[in-house]
């Protein structure tokens, strides 16, 4: 505070402060190998980002992103890690990570 030495008073400066708002949103879908079986435990994240979850028995997930349209990592022991638009992401093909090798 800076003393207003004429009236007695202080005087506060002003301060001016930005928000900045984050909108979470849910991005969902299903992640299977290449004949078509969901993928259990598949690791999902944003990049860039601090949520992830797994997918579950069925291979969906569901996951809140705060960007608008975030880039989604896939990954998972024994299958090749990828890097998928969220416009994407609704059904994912996780290629073996053998397949890498024989190509």
């Amino acid at each position: 505070m800076i003393p207003n030495l004429a009236s007695g008073n202080m005087l506060l400066p002003k301060v001016l402060v930005y928000t900045q708002s984050i909108v979470q949103h849910n991005i969902s879908g299903k992640v299977v190998d290449a004949i078509g079986r969901c993928i259990s435990g598949v690791t999902v994240r944003e990049k860039g980002g601090k949520s992830s979850t797994s997918t579950d028995n069925n291979g969906s997930y569901t996951l809140a992103v705060s960007s608008l349209n975030p880039i989604l990592v896939f990954s998972s022991i024994g299958y090749i890690s990828q890097e998928i638009a969220s416009t994407s992401a609704a059904m994912v093909t996780l290629k073996p990570y053998l397949f890498k090798f024989l190509k």
